[in-house]
């Protein structure tokens, strides 16, 4: 493979978030971001509630609400405003906007950009549905003390705890999956009470094996579906008998649900005669072996190079990455780096459509802004009126169309340029670049020295610099203009 020696300021915004105003430009660009893998940064937590307690107040909410509309039957309006009281008692959208605090406070701030960077993709990847309280109180916290977590060591264990993580069964309801052969049936059925109405829930098994390890391409048939399921029979959010959700230990493998025959998934049978497996290792292994497949590394390392690189990347960047998944067995950092490593050796690659989240972002940290608030003035709040000065971030996400706790399906936000380049989506981003120019505008050490402060802005982060300065201020265009204008320039939207 051919490589090119010319270092672009563009790779600091393509595997990160761009170059801040009162930062130095690294003098080595790629080991600056392959040493950022290799360890979990520490974030500013803000007074978060662990996933735990997370998950008991969402519990409570829920169980809370239950009550309500048992006494509130006959009664749609006293319902809803004992609904409303509820939810702001119990941090319905302050938490979710505490969460994307941390999340951005991150991504802005770290000392390990490329590492927030690649965090997001990885959220993405495994991607949960909003349902149920989910994205209010337990999505962000899934991410980070479940995926976050998990990011230094291999991807096999990484799909693991994302699949038996609370929020992923939750969302896609495994726990109401029944094996056809377990205890439960029959005891159902010696006792004369069985109906026939217990079914295997297919919905983990199919995002499993198409989402998160070996997608469509591998082959694999419905029969293989069915088969997983019935491995994956058994692991539960765990409810409780005084309580909604048993939050002290939220996540459980029930063998009384669990189907107990011998499954056949892509030609290998687990659980059988001559190589037994404890029940509840059998989703482990069958992790294992999906994710060893060369499927597998084909279809995440092409995903990877998709999101960093380009949406059509070369056959011989996505080998280089498979190349180096196999010779790491799949350890992340050396994955990442391989990963880093392209978008930094083919700069003529650039072209990839930045995703709203991540334009806004690196808007944010090159022009040294600030929309969010200090962890004291957060937690300036009765929990009794609505948050408003906290929700203003979830606003503004839920405004770019790219909420990241609002999955609307399981596999997550679509990263390709023609998901966001409608005029709608464009309108989107001219609004809040005028919202950025207002921001400006207050601070009058910026609004002074404006002609400066950008060009500064533009001279660390792109490369033709010198067009975008020309461009932006020939004429004597209105401030407000070259902010707008500048914000959604193809460098700026793409890179």
């Amino acid at each position: 493979m051919k490589y090119h020696s010319l270092v672009r300021k563009g790779f600091f915004r393509k595997i990160a978030f761009g170059i801040g105003l009162n930062e130095n430009i690294p003098s080595d660009p790629l080991n600056w971001a392959q040493s950022q893998f290799n360890e979990i940064p520490d974030i500013d937590l803000m007074g978060a509630p662990t996933l735990s307690e997370q998950i008991k107040l969402r519990s409570k909410m829920r169980e809370t609400e239950d009550k309500l509309t048992v006494k509130f039957k006959h009664s749609a309006v006293e319902y809803e405003e004992a609904r409303q009281k509820n939810w702001r008692k119990y941090g319905t959208d302050f938490y979710q906007s505490l969460e994307l605090h941390i999340r951005h406070k991150s991504a802005i701030s770290s000392s390990q950009p490329a590492f927030e960077r690649m965090f997001h993709f990885w959220t993405n990847h495994f991607a949960v549905i909003d349902a149920n309280g989910l994205k209010e109180h337990t999505i962000g916290p899934y991410q980070r003390e479940v995926i976050r977590k998990n990011l230094t060591g291999s991807f096999a264990n990484l799909v693991k705890q994302a699949t038996i993580g609370f929020a992923m069964l939750e969302s896609l309801d495994n726990g109401d999956s029944i094996g056809p052969n377990s205890s439960y049936v029959r005891k159902e059925k010696a006792g004369g009470y069985y109906k026939g109405d217990t079914a295997l829930n297919e919905n983990h098994a199919r995002e499993l094996l198409e989402l998160h390890t070996i997608s469509p391409d591998a082959g694999y048939t419905q029969e293989d579906v069915i088969e997983l399921s019935k491995v994956m029979t058994g692991w539960k959010t765990k409810y409780y008998k005084n309580d909604y959700v048993d939050w002290k230990n939220p996540v459980i493998f029930d063998s009384y649900y669990h189907e107990p025959k011998e499954k056949k998934i892509l030609g290998k049978i687990y659980n059988s005669k001559d190589a037994p497996i404890n029940s509840k290792d059998q989703l482990f292994a069958v992790i294992d072996d999906l994710c060893s497949r060369e499927d597998c590394r084909k279809f995440i390392s092409t995903k990877l190079c998709k999101y960093f690189i380009d949406d059509d990347p070369p056959s011989e960047i996505i080998e280089y990455v498979m190349n180096a998944w196999k010779k790491s067995d799949g350890d992340l950092p050396t994955i990442h780096k391989a990963v880093v490593e392209m978008a930094f050796r083919n700069p003529e690659y650039n072209k990839k459509y930045l995703m709203p989240e991540t334009w806004w972002l690196q808007v944010t940290k090159m022009m040294d802004l600030n929309f969010l608030l200090s962890e004291e003035s957060f937690w300036k709040h009765d929990f009794e009126s609505w948050p408003r000065a906290q929700f203003q971030i979830t606003e503004l996400m839920e405004d770019l169309g790219h909420h990241p706790f609002d999955f609307k399906q399981p596999n997550g936000y679509i990263d390709t340029e023609e998901e966001w380049i409608s005029p709608e989506m464009m309108i989107r981003r001219l609004v809040y670049a005028k919202h950025v120019y207002n921001y400006i505008k207050s601070e009058n050490t910026k609004n002074d020295v404006f002609e400066g402060y950008l060009t500064s802005i533009i001279n660390k982060n792109f490369d033709n610099a010198d067009e975008i300065i020309k461009d932006l201020f020939k004429d004597n265009n209105i401030k407000s203009n070259q902010i707008t204008t500048f914000l959604n320039r193809p460098e700026v939207l793409r890179v």
